[in-house]
């Protein structure tokens, strides 16, 4: 199996901000763990239950908003993160419903990667937006590395969560103040033509929209696109079955 078309490394130049410091904890993480460690039930949660419950947090955050919502964490190397695809995928490997493989095919499939191969997206419209399959792919590795871990009683859910996403540079709140989902997670312009707004909605490939340029101009200048920077975090992308639906560490598993 193989894509017939290419989903292209985009990028958008809207603002300028002051290069990114050093990798810190991540803000909409924070936000959102914070709000989850406030219900009743989550002292008394298994670990599986506490991802489960930052999930439902992330639910009730802003599917689209000016500022981008704390459902995304915007990171610098790795594009913007859906936290509710992320874990429904972490969720699902972890317990071993699925292998991590398996589950970013029937991913694929769900979201309508068939139609769009077979070029029937005008009579099937997927909804394969550009944070989509790059959550889906950090979660499922996520859920596949910590899955042992995450049955011992000192595993620590959210300090996981966030050594995970840390080399992908998040972007403290001060730094993408004002920034719309529009421009950060779809990677739109002003004036985006109709055509470039529905491939957005075909973006089937777990490589990252390229944002950077949004708010750091010398930095995406400097990495140039997309897997170049998430490279430099230590990832790839890797094909299964011809897609390029997985991201692995750099030195992981050979393409299947």
């Amino acid at each position: 199996m193989v894509i017939a078309k290419n989903c292209s490394l985009v990028f958008v130049t809207c603002f300028a901000f002051a290069p990114l410091a050093t990798p810190q904890e991540a803000p909409a993480l924070r936000a959102l763990s914070a709000k989850a460690k406030a219900q009743p039930q989550w002292g008394e949660s298994d670990h599986f239950e506490k991802l489960k419950l930052i999930r439902e947090v992330a639910l009730e955050e802003s599917v689209v908003s000016t500022p981008v919502s704390n459902r995304y964490e915007i990171t610098a190397l790795g594009g913007p993160i859906d936290w509710v695809h992320f874990l429904a995928l972490a969720l699902e490997v972890a317990k071993g419903k699925k292998s991590r493989d398996d589950a970013l095919l029937y991913q694929w499939l769900e979201e309508g990667g068939e139609d769009f191969l077979e070029g029937r997206s005008d009579r099937f419209p997927p909804e394969a937006h550009p944070d989509d399959l790059p959550s889906n792919a950090f979660g499922a590795l996520f859920g596949e590395e910590q899955a042992a871990a995450m049955r011992e009683a000192g595993f620590d859910v959210v300090s996981a969560l966030d050594d995970f996403i840390r080399p992908l540079e998040p972007v403290d709140h001060e730094e993408s103040r004002g920034l719309s989902h529009r421009v950060v997670v779809m990677g739109l312009s002003k004036n985006a033509s109709h055509e470039v707004v529905l491939r957005r909605s075909e973006w089937f490939t777990a490589v990252p929209i390229f944002t950077l340029h949004a708010y750091d101009k010398a930095r995406a200048s400097q990495l140039g696109n997309a897997e170049r920077a998430l490279s430099q975090a230590g990832f790839k992308i890797r094909k299964i079955e011809g897609l390029p639906i997985a991201i692995d560490r750099v030195s992981e598993k050979p393409e299947r």
